[in-house]
């Protein structure tokens, strides 16, 4: 035990050296999409979106922002967007990280002006170690035990979306939009987004893998943390088999020791069944 959380702390240490630049873009509507939504008749129903850093031109973009997210919703939901509504901006960045000091410091001094919404502020920096680093005993533990010992906490923070999402916040009758975002909306982004779709989209991980993919997911730290999210989940809420639940097509074979090919008869992919509710899904 000791000598894995000595690996893990020196992992920790390489995902927080590793971002040695700011990866701040834009507002751009090609990383804003809607990631999920209540679907209430008797109350005021509730919205997670996610995407980049929401500026320009050195100003928090929200009239971009909310035209964004409004047509995201109509094109990807179906769904009409209230006009009026109390934003949650979820951001990402560190001020450990050079250069995000001065956006973030944006998007704060928005908020402390703004009476309908307000600044959540989760730096994530991912996990500079896999699963695959370890051995089958040891990974299964840190797998187990992940809201122990991982620095970002995923667990947390989807079951925090899940439960802003489905209750609302108790002092607000305004429906909620979140926005999730780190700089660039594909690295960190791709992390808790991916991590929540996998635990209440239905998503395979596969798809949730090629989709992050495709937004120009890149970061080793990020992917690491979302693997030991899918771990964790096909333990803790889907009481599955990591070895087959979290295998995607992107993966080297190095990464993983059984190939999507080589699933037990009888075993079906996520892709293949539609989950039930987990009941082990923690409070």
């Amino acid at each position: 035990t000791r000598n894995m959380l000595s690996w893990l702390l020196l992992g920790a240490l390489l995902a927080l050296i590793g971002r040695t630049h700011a990866s701040v873009t834009p507002l751009d509507y090609s990383f804003v999409h809607l990631v999920d939504f209540t679907n209430y008749t008797d109350r005021a129903n509730n919205y997670i979106f996610r995407g980049n850093q929401p500026y320009f031109n050195g100003s928090f973009a929200y009239d971009t922002l909310r035209q964004y997210m409004t047509k995201r919703a109509q094109e990807e939901g179906n769904i009409i967007l209230p006009q009026e509504y109390f934003l949650i901006d979820i951001s990402f960045l560190s001020i450990l990280y050079p250069g995000e000091y001065n956006y973030l410091e944006n998007e704060r001094m928005f908020f402390h002006n703004y009476n309908k919404g307000r600044l959540i502020e989760w730096p994530l920096h991912g996990d500079g170690l896999g699963p695959w680093n370890f051995t089958i005993n040891d990974r299964t533990e840190l797998a187990k035990t992940l809201p122990q010992w991982q620095y970002d906490d995923i667990p947390y923070k989807v079951f925090f979306l899940r439960k802003r999402l489905v209750d609302g916040l108790s002092n607000v009758t305004l429906p909620i939009v979140m926005y999730i975002h780190g700089g660039e909306g594909k690295d960190r982004t791709a992390e808790l987004a991916g991590s929540y779709c996998l635990s209440f989209k239905n998503q395979s991980f596969d798809y949730v893998w090629q989709f992050n993919s495709q937004l120009g997911m890149s970061s080793v730290d990020n992917e690491n943390a979302l693997a030991w999210y899918c771990e964790w989940a096909a333990y803790t809420l889907f009481n599955e088999d990591p070895e087959f639940f979290c295998t995607h097509n992107s993966y080297p074979t190095t990464r993983r020791s059984h190939s999507p090919s080589s699933r037990p008869e009888g075993t079906l992919s996520m892709k293949d069944r539609t989950k039930s509710r987990h009941p082990n899904a923690p409070s």
